[in-house]
């Protein structure tokens, strides 16, 4: 095993370590070093995270990012990841702005089709969000490394090139992933604020299902897609602070009050394109107010997703594409040259853990969709963003559950809270 931190190059930094560039026998990867405080305070929630996602990458899923390893690096753990030429959904947004229904919907079955893949292989993510879900340009597309004058490395060319044009979204994040059989059911309020189900945000100690919970993160992706806003959130809101904000977040997620535009009147009957976009509007919504709906009893699950008439239409990848052949192999080093480095996240509930032993990987046929034909893969990242009423703008991108309900320890007594305020956990 050759593993080479390349100098200079950063990719993400966060509270739980660093990720930087690297080469590993020859392959551009992306390598990232849990800071060694954190890991100690988190060490149960990284091993989860790395058995969940070497789980999920053994079957080789055209959107969700391969980890291809791990090992040590000056007594620090290191993981070795597939590396993506890209940007996260959230500054991909940024620079692209409001995107068509045609591109929305690209990359919103990409999304669905490999969030479809992870429950039926037994995991929840339970951090969906803009900047945990990652867009890749073109496979094979050359990678300058800074400081070079000449010649690039080529990335992993993965079969998804195969499969759909680009642009391709791929999920990597699984810090707060838990599986159904083998570790306990999901309790803890955790995520960002901004794309947690209201049954999380609300839970006060009973367990709730984190596939539903996934369902209402990816509606709210969904909506910054369509509209490049927050569903719950107001252009009046988003000019207050940041308490007043997530008080207002709450209020309207739990009421299920969306604050999208307002859907425009008819076409003139004669004027084909506008009523075919017309159509698409109306679906649309129809699609995002299912999965947003604030009981998750009667939220749409992610088969109907999958057979909605918007999510079906222009298709265009192929149908039963879940896994690779044959698993892909995976390293444990306890050495390792350079530097590492970090991107994802990491966390989990502290409940009966069981970590158990995963190298037997079997699919959960139980939850096979009825649709004629079920889609294939999706990848992610995670962070929010900003534009007037974008849900990039709307609350700091930090906030997580157990930082705003520090902010809103005074939610229960404020004006506009349920009549039967949730109970908050004090971080």
């Amino acid at each position: 095993m050759i593993l080479e931190e390349i100098d200079n190059v950063v990719l993400g930094k966060g509270r739980e370590g660093i990720v930087k560039l690297a080469l590993f026998n020859g392959e551009m990867v992306a390598l990232k070093r849990f800071n060694g405080d954190w890991m100690q305070e988190n060490a149960k929630y990284v091993l989860r995270e790395i058995l969940h996602h070497q789980h999920l990458s053994a079957y080789g899923h055209p959107n969700v990012v391969t980890l291809k390893g791990a090992t040590t690096i000056d007594e620090d753990l290191a993981v070795v990841m597939e590396f993506v030429n890209g940007s996260n959904l959230e500054d991909y947004l940024l620079t692209h702005g409001q995107l068509s229904h045609a591109s929305s919907r690209h990359l919103f079955q990409q999304l669905i089709t490999a969030l479809d893949f992870c429950h039926k292989a037994g995991k929840v993510n339970r951090d969906l969000n803009l900047s945990s879900l990652l867009v890749a340009k073109a496979e094979n597309t050359p990678f300058r490394i800074p400081g070079q004058r000449s010649g690039s490395v080529k990335t992993h060319a993965s079969r998804i090139q195969h499969v759909l044009k680009p642009p391709f979204l791929k999920l990597y994040s699984f810090g707060y992933s838990k599986d159904r059989l083998m570790d306990s059911a999901p309790r803890t309020q955790l995520g960002l604020v901004l794309y947690t189900a209201p049954e999380v945000v609300t839970n006060a100690g009973g367990s709730y299902d984190g596939r539903a919970s996934d369902v209402w993160s990816s509606g709210t992706v969904l909506a910054a897609l369509l509209y490049n806003q927050h569903p719950f959130l107001s252009p009046s809101d988003t000019s207050k602070s940041t308490s007043s904000q997530v008080a207002a977040l709450i209020s309207n997620s739990i009421s299920g009050k969306l604050c999208i535009p307002p859907l425009r009147d008819p076409p003139h009957p004669n004027d084909a394109a506008a009523i075919a976009e017309f159509a698409s509007e109306v679906a649309a919504r129809d699609l995002l107010k299912g999965m947003l709906h604030p009981d998750p009893q009667k939220r749409m699950t992610l088969d109907q997703v999958l057979c909605h008439p918007w999510f079906e239409n222009r298709l265009d990848l192929i149908p039963g594409l879940v896994a690779s052949a044959s698993p892909s192999p995976f390293f444990f080093s306890h050495e390792g040259n350079g530097n590492g480095s970090g991107n994802n996240g990491g966390g989990g509930d502290g409940n009966g853990d069981r970590m158990g032993d995963q190298a037997s990987f079997q699919m959960d046929e139980s939850a096979s969709s009825s649709c004629s034909s079920t889609p294939a893969s999706h990848q992610a990242n995670n962070s929010n963003r900003g534009n007037h009423n974008s849900i990039h703008d709307s609350i700091n991108n930090s906030s997580t559950i157990q930082q705003t309900n520090n902010n809103i320890a005074s939610l229960a007594a404020s004006p506009s809270s349920p009549s039967s305020p949730p109970t908050l956990l004090k971080g």
